[in-house]
């Protein structure tokens, strides 16, 4: 699962190109889907029945060009003008002039937004840094281009017994780690929303590793007091139990859980899982989630888009995996504009939480692993936040770490999220690997842009 093996992250890449060939063809079906009404108002004919009290003769009519469009594909898919979806084989990828490509069905092939150094050097963080699992995802918040999408896996690591083995292959994909702190992105995001004063301190009581009943209790009148920049800088999980308990509602919480897509599956053309975020009417079980203890876990993938949509406008990116596909006559289709998936939260919001998460950088939970900021880089200042939360369960434990960041600062290009997985002896944790990962890609000269070239099917290259 890292680059040196890229079909096991690539393996269901078919189903974008189908949908992309499929658009030509259904142009015309969605034209003729809508009639209009006596009225001059128009509606979408869709196969419901009289359900929707839709005239007869109009449902009849979309059946009929329902079928006639089915009978389209099926006629394209036999002659071989269109590709189909599925599994690929491990020789149709390969690496050409700073790029990965893939060779795919009926001579075409399709050009990736993955950087390949950029892959190899991430992976290579992940086994320096001797983790019994790990995920890196790299988006560039740009274009939602993924530049890294790659995973390490240590089975002789006993922490990896707690590990899932089911789902999607590769773990950036997969559901396996409690998001942990980085849902104070969330809690913090909502309260914004909903009219925080950004400036003004609350009081908290401590609370280190849990969450109690005494959290939700008015804190003492000489208790410490922090702002929202503060409590995230820090990752202060009392501070989160006692303001979110008063000023959030179940109902706020599950609107900005759906607005943040959790229990929904980011559109991308590899099998991923949704993250999951279930959202307790316990108070007290809600202070607990809203400070990062239980009822979530999270894809790294996720966690990507999520960054990059505080290091934009607030919006969540539709990440981008195939940029052009390539055809056996010649022909280049271009991948289209991928619309945002929706706001997650203000554009104020994310202005105000890019500002605030500079500081766990410089003071924060990040601090230490900063120190060893490289000081030719000193100019390019990072945005992150750090998670982590341990699990055991009969006997075998392991201690997840986050780290999402987006950088420069100032003006964002990329945002990435790192998750990693320890044994109870560990080297690094997320935020080192992370530091290093972005280090490495600042030190690099700008990347060359690159065209693809269509490569003659019967040549074959050597790995």
């Amino acid at each position: 699962m890292t680059i040196g093996k890229p079909a096991l992250f690539l393996g269901q890449i078919g189903i974008i190109h189908l949908l992309i060939v499929y658009h030509a063809l259904s142009h015309d079906a969605d034209k003729a889907d809508v009639e209009s009404k006596p009225n001059g108002k128009n509606v979408v004919v869709q196969d419901v029945g009289e359900q929707a009290n839709i005239p007869k003769q109009l449902t009849a009519k979309s059946k009929a060009v329902q079928a006639k469009l089915k009978a389209q594909k099926e006629d394209a898919v036999a002659r071989g003008d269109v590709l189909t979806p599925g599994a690929m084989r491990a020789s149709a990828f390969y690496e050409e002039e700073g790029q990965i490509l893939a060779d795919l069905d009926h001579g075409w092939s399709g050009q990736t937004t993955l950087d390949p150094w950029l892959n190899k050097k991430a992976n290579y963080y992940l086994k320096r840094g001797r983790v019994a699992v790990g995920a890196v995802t790299i988006i560039d918040v740009k274009t939602g281009d993924v530049l890294a999408l790659t995973d390490h896996f240590d089975e002789t690591n006993p922490a990896t017994t707690y590990v899932n083995r089911a789902g999607p292959k590769n773990i950036a994909l997969r559901k396996i780690a409690p998001s942990a702190s980085l849902f104070k992105l969330v809690s913090g995001a909502a309260l914004l929303d909903h009219g925080l004063d950004k400036t003004r301190t609350y009081p908290y009581s401590y609370a280190k590793r849990k969450v109690t009943g005494r959290h939700l209790e008015k804190p003492d009148s000489n208790a410490d007091r922090h702002t929202l920049a503060d409590a995230l800088s820090k990752s202060n999980n009392g501070w989160f139990a006692w303001v979110t308990n008063k000023r959030l509602t179940r109902d706020i919480f599950a609107k900005t859980v759906d607005k943040f897509w959790f229990n929904k599956v980011v559109p991308f053309p590899i099998l991923t899982d949704a993250s999951s975020a279930q959202v307790p009417r316990n108070r007290l079980e809600r202070a607990r989630m809203s400070a990062g203890f239980g009822n979530t876990e999270m894809t790294t993938l996720h966690a990507a888009v999520m960054t990059a949509a505080i290091a934009t406008d607030g919006r969540l990116p539709t990440p981008r995996l195939v940029s052009k596909l390539h055809g056996p006559k010649g022909e280049i289709i271009e991948s289209p504009a991928r619309q945002p998936l929706g706001r997650a939260m203000k554009d104020s919001t994310a202005r105000a939480l890019r500002r605030m998460l500079t500081r766990t950088i410089v003071q924060g939970t990040a601090r230490k692993a900063f120190k060893k900021w490289p000081k030719k880089l000193a100019h390019i200042r990072v945005g992150g936040k750090t998670g982590t939360l341990a699990r055991r369960r009969n006997g075998n434990y392991i201690g997840y770490t986050w780290f999402v960041a987006y950088a420069p600062a100032n003006n964002p290009e990329i945002a990435m999220a790192v998750m990693v997985g320890n044994s109870e002896k560990w080297w690094q944790r997320a935020v080192d690997i992370g530091r290093d990962i972005l280090a490495a890609h600042f030190r690099r000269k700008p990347r060359r842009a690159v065209t693809a070239k269509r490569r003659d099917p019967n040549t074959r290259t050597t790995r």
